[in-house]
Parts: structure tokens; sequence; C-alpha cells
């Protein structure tokens, strides 16, 4: 037995054991279901038992969801694909990565709180509508598109139909 190379070892270990415990997860997808109630928080309404966590993309396809409290974390975006999403308090942000866009083929219906998101598209695919209702509370939209007739300047992006 060697203790000087057996420290070594366990100093590589050590390294090796903390460089890979500093490598972000990957994101995931997470899914509403909606099985257990409608608020957000509840991790049985989503698909992975838990609920979303940073970095995720939230895709809500049907049902409502209550938004009401701070989760503490940034989403990477959220696609409302129908059914609907009230934020009544708190802090909802999807900023994770600011390259992504959050979608609204649902309604979103604001009452208060605060929700924050880099690009906001709402009725996106073609033949779709969306509607985003704000009643108080702040709405920040962080990035929009630029002019595709002039490729300048920031537009936002709502009900836009690509032919």
């Amino acid at each position: 037995m060697n203790p000087r190379k057996d420290f070594r070892t366990f100093r590589r270990l050590l390294l090796l054991a903390t460089i890979i415990s500093t490598i972000p997860a990957q994101a995931a997808n997470v899914t509403w279901d909606g099985s257990e109630s409608s608020e957000w928080q509840q991790g049985a309404n989503w698909d992975n038992g838990s609920g979303p966590a940073v970095g995720d993309v939230v895709f809500i396809n049907s049902g409502t969801v209550d938004f009401a409290t701070d989760p503490g974390y940034n989403l990477r975006a959220i696609r409302l694909l129908g059914g609907q999403f009230h934020v009544s308090d708190g802090l909802f942000r999807a900023t994770f990565n600011p390259s992504w866009d959050s979608h609204v083929e649902g309604v979103m219906i604001q009452t208060g709180g605060a929700v924050e998101i880099n690009e906001l598209e709402i009725g996106r695919t073609m033949g779709t509508t969306g509607l985003y209702q704000l009643s108080n509370g702040s709405l920040r939209i962080n990035r929009a598109l630029s002019d595709p007739s002039t490729g300048t300047g920031n537009i936002p992006l709502f009900g836009v139909q690509q032919v």
C-alpha cells in the first residue's frame, strides 16, 4: 500500500466529482396534465410528477393552470398550445436562454404578479389564434423580432400568419 499514491488518486477522484457536480443538468420538456388540481406548484399536475425546474420548457396543451406563486426558478420557455394559463401573483420567468421564445396559442390571463419573457409569439402557428389578456400586474418582453421588410428595428410578433 502506497499512501502517497492513494492520496493522489483520492485527489483526482475528488476533482472529477467536483467538476461533474458543476455541470448543469440538461433542460427537460415538462407537460401539464392537471391530474391533481389547477395549481402550478402541485407536482402531481405535471407529467414528470414533480413539476418544472430551472431551464425547462413547459408545455400546456389543455386544461386550466393557476399560477399564483414565485417558484424561484427561470424557465427556458412556455408553450401554451391550448387551455388557459392564469397568472394572479408571483413572478413567472421564461428568460433562461435569451434565444428562446414563448408561444401562446391558448388563453393567457394575467390579473396580477409579474411575467417576464424573452419573446412572446401569440398565434404563432398558421391557422392558430391566441389571447394574452393583461388587466393587472406587469408584463416584460425582453426581446422582439427584427422587421422582416427592413431587417432593422424590433417588432413584437402578434398573430402573424406565415404564408
